[in-house]
């Protein structure tokens, strides 16, 4: 796929996604709640990650259960290697990277969360899309696919918890601000 296909998929996604998230704050607000910004995000990511990989939504014509299962692990990856760098990346990357954002906010939902936590949704999520894929026909549903995106979560959750260590360490660092002196 080229670098035109991925930019028309992602904004496709997007607009998806935005859409989602618009009939989720409409819906919240004629509750009389809010939606807090991490829920908002989680939602904005979880809405284009099920409309790129699972939905695509005016860029596939759905061929309801005439998808293509792949269950052996690392045969598609492997696959792309020999294929060349581009097929590798563009598999490896981008499965990684839709999935990094949903470790990131898991994390910054309950700080408590844990990283097994994180795979665990990453790897829940992916499986629901893996099988929307199958259902609709829109792609195809690989054991790959699961494991990358399982670990573009934990990476995710992982860089999460390094980033929170350090802002606390940085801040442990600086001296308490006192007031300032009046007078000679």
């Amino acid at each position: 796929m080229g670098i035109r296909s991925i930019i028309r998929y992602t904004v496709s996604a997007l607009a998806f996604a935005f859409a989602v998230l618009g009939v989720c704050l409409a819906a919240a607000r004629a509750g009389g709640k809010r939606i807090k910004l991490p829920v908002g995000l989680m939602i904005l990511a979880v809405a284009a990650v099920v409309d790129i990989t699972g939905l695509r939504i005016g860029l596939k014509e759905w061929r309801y259960l005439e998808g293509e299962i792949r269950p052996v692990p690392l045969e598609t990856t492997l696959s792309e290697l020999r294929l060349g760098w581009w097929p590798f990346l563009y598999h490896t990357a981008g499965n990684l990277l839709w999935f990094f954002p949903i470790g990131v906010l898991w994390k910054a939902l309950s700080p408590k969360h844990s990283m097994l936590s994180a795979l665990l949704v990453g790897a829940g999520l992916s499986l629901s899309v893996e099988c929307l894929q199958y259902l609709l026909g829109t792609g195809i549903s690989d054991a790959d696919d699961i494991l990358l995106n399982a670990a573009g979560a934990l990476a995710g959750a992982f860089a999460h918890s390094l980033f929170r260590k350090s802002a606390v360490r940085r801040q442990r660092g600086k001296p308490p601000s006192s007031p300032p002196s009046v007078g000679p």
